[in-house]
């Protein structure tokens, strides 16, 4: 799993990273909002945890702009802890939100916790196949041998539910 750590001051850059390599994380870091936005834009990561007040692009713009080309989970950090600073942070697409000082520990388990999160949703919206059914959970299709079948929500969602659980019963 590959991290990205956006914050101007070296510091906590260093701490965090510390712990996430220990974790087991792949990590790089930012200096600011600019450099956070040029990695998104060549690289892809699992998460981010960017800080607001940098130099250069604070972390609220830089959201904007890697939301434009990437839907990677992010963790605000910051000593900002205003309830609109929270709110902005939200609405513009950040998945979560840590006021400084703060946990080491608890960070990587709120990392830990979204990335279990994010890949139950991938594993959810993954394309099903079972003896020529073909099951798309996001487009919400379903076709035998490559012919489309017609089915209501509750016999797609049972379908759905059966082939996401081969030779298992289900209640």
């Amino acid at each position: 799993m590959k991290l990205l750590i956006v914050d101007d001051e070296e510091a906590i850059r260093k701490l965090v990273r510390k712990y996430a390599e220990f974790a087991g994380y792949d990590v790089a870091e930012a200096a600011d909002g600019m450099e956070a936005v040029h990695f998104c834009r060549s690289a892809e990561f699992d998460i981010i945890i960017m800080d607001i007040m940098m130099p250069e692009l604070d972390g609220f713009s830089a959201c904007r702009e890697i939301r434009k080309v990437s839907n990677t989970p992010i963790i605000m950090l910051s000593a900002r802890g205003e309830e609109y600073d929270k709110i902005n942070g939200f609405e513009l697409g950040i998945d979560d939100y840590v006021v400084k000082p703060f946990n080491t520990r608890e960070l990587l388990l709120r990392v830990k916790a979204m990335l279990r999160r994010r890949a139950h949703t991938e594993e959810e919206d993954a394309m099903l196949r079972c003896h020529g059914v073909c099951l798309d959970p996001q487009a919400h299709k379903v076709t035998v041998n490559d012919v489309p079948v017609e089915l209501t929500a509750i016999q797609f969602s049972l379908l759905k539910k059966l082939m996401s659980n081969p030779g298992r019963a289900c209640s």
